[in-house]
């Protein structure tokens, strides 16, 4: 054998060992189980902030205690009661006032919600207690200055209490006397300016013009030996 079929024999066997060798390989691998894809257990996925989403607006926080509250129109020491399920004694107590005190647009009271401080003392001369068991405020004027619907509309926060001889008035002239008509406690009753038949809950005054048309217009509230109950000053 010549040089040049040594030389021929030696590349074809080089050849072909290469090709055996990359067929093994190939093979090799594709007997070798893939890796496994990490993933997140449950714990781990809600402790993982997804970057995709926006974050949650911050919530307001609800009062837990006394706060500041700047009076609106329509506003009276019995409707702050209400709305804030505050007991009319400690709206009084808290913010030094009477009964009777008239309220001012924009003027910032204290709702001593969840009760009042531990360090305010407990008053048995407070404006609240010298009323008796009856608390009736003046809750709305409803439709002021439309005679077919305009009424006042009075809660009672106490207990049961007869109203005969009770008056409400503008502070002029126009007086209301109640007749023999008996409020529950929680209850209600509206009187109407206009004329009608009177009800358990419904009164009527008998006028023929609306009374509280007035912005600025006060009704006062009075028991029968004339003492001022309560006060509502119209939006």
């Amino acid at each position: 054998m010549d040089w040049r079929r040594m030389a021929l024999f030696i590349a074809i066997n080089a050849v072909v060992s290469a090709a055996v060798t990359l067929l093994v390989l190939s093979w090799w691998e594709a007997r070798q189980p893939a890796a496994p894809v990490p993933t997140l257990r449950p714990t781990d996925s809600a402790t993982v902030a997804d970057p995709t989403l926006p974050a949650e607006p911050a919530r307001a926080p609800t009062p837990s205690g006394p706060f500041a509250y700047t009076i609106q129109a329509g506003d009276t020491l019995g409707s702050l009661s209400l709305d804030f399920d505050v007991p009319l004694s400690d709206l009084l107590a808290a913010n030094g006032l009477t009964e009777d005190a008239i309220l001012s647009i924009g003027q910032t009271i204290t709702i001593p919600l969840g009760g009042l401080p531990a360090t305010t003392p407990a008053s048995t001369a407070s404006p609240a207690a010298t009323t008796g068991a009856a608390f009736v405020v003046i809750r709305e004027i409803v439709a002021p200055g439309a005679l077919p619907g305009e009424a006042i509309l009075l809660t009672n926060l106490g207990g049961r209490i007869n109203l005969s001889g009770w008056t409400l008035s503008d502070g002029k002239s126009n007086r209301y006397t109640f007749p023999d008509v008996t409020l529950f406690a929680d209850a209600e009753i509206s009187l109407h300016t206009a004329a009608g038949t009177d009800t358990p809950s419904d009164l009527f005054w008998g006028e023929d013009v609306a009374r509280w048309g007035t912005t600025g217009t006060v009704a006062y509230l009075r028991d029968a030996s004339g003492k001022l109950v309560a006060t509502y000053r119209v939006p």
